[in-house]
């Protein structure tokens, strides 16, 4: 993996770098430890220790990357061998074609529940940014039943933090017709391509007939280059179910903790989301 944190439980994920680890740790116990070539941190996915494999080897054709460590790190993180075994970072590469889920909540299902509940409003903010398109209350409202009804935070390879991209991935395919789009995304010039398809007052409208217009996700999935594993998705427009627009898309966790750990207020949009989660989780879920 090409990133790390500094303790279990947080939110807070960087992109492994010599500069960035050494500003974040001060070269302090328990990251930097004597007589060690690695230094250690902590799974962003799984909270069980990593080291950090070539940080000072300006010799090597690889990257620094994170490995997970199969024992504790004082101080820092126990290691745990059932999240071990079950973290997609330290699977073989793997892509699904099910989307299938567990057949009751376990803790890992629980956590997504309880973190979503908290943070939805974090969720709706990262995926109109992937997807350029501005939800309107009523589609995010049924965008979450049918990721709860669907049972998509029970998905075997969702975890807390790729949890705003499973939520998109979990849907089957979406209208959006009418809804507005953000004219800097590269749907847009896919969009207004369409002969079809008309953009007035940013919302996506029909030019001379009657279109549907639906965005989907396929193809999670785990490669790896260089000892480096990273997940990905792909992103598909469809107009009256033939593609105009597809994207392979890297699941960037340093991008959701920015937006996670913002210092901003929460809007009254944000309140609301949140609100409108955690009213579908009294409906569709029995914890």
């Amino acid at each position: 993996m090409d990133i790390y944190k500094l303790e279990p439980k947080s939110t807070k994920i960087k992109k492994i770098s010599k500069e960035t680890f050494e500003k974040d740790t001060g070269k302090l116990k328990p990251y930097y430890q004597e007589g060690k070539d690695s230094q250690y941190a902590v799974c962003p996915v799984c909270d069980n220790p990593i080291s950090i494999i070539g940080l000072y080897n300006p010799k090597a054709k690889t990257k620094p990357y994170g490995k997970h460590y199969p024992k504790d790190v004082e101080n820092l993180a126990v290691y745990d061998r059932h999240k071990y075994e079950t973290c997609p970072y330290a699977s073989r590469v793997w892509e699904d074609k099910t989307k299938s889920v567990k057949s009751s909540i376990d803790g890992t299902a629980k956590e997504i529940i309880e973190f979503m509940q908290e943070n939805f409003d974090s969720v709706i903010r990262l995926l109109r940014q992937i997807t350029g398109i501005v939800f309107s209350d009523k589609m995010i409202e049924k965008m979450i039943q049918h990721f709860l009804s669907a049972k998509g935070y029970a998905y075997y390879n969702a975890y807390i933090m790729n949890s705003a991209w499973i939520f998109g991935y979990m849907q089957v395919r979406v209208g959006f017709y009418g809804m507005i789009i953000d004219n800097s995304h590269p749907i847009y010039n896919a969009l207004i391509s369409h002969p079809c398809v008309k953009i007035e007052n940013n919302r996506i409208v029909s030019n001379n007939k009657y279109i549907k217009p639906e965005f989907y996700f396929m193809l999670h999935r785990i490669q790896q280059k260089d000892n480096i594993k990273s997940e990905y998705i792909n992103y598909y427009i469809d107009i009256d179910e033939k593609n105009i627009f597809n994207q392979e898309i890297k699941i960037d966790l340093p991008l959701f903790s920015k937006i996670l750990n913002r210092k901003t207020e929460k809007t009254a949009n944000d309140i609301r989301y949140l609100e409108m989660f955690k009213s579908a989780c009294k409906k569709y879920i029995a914890l």
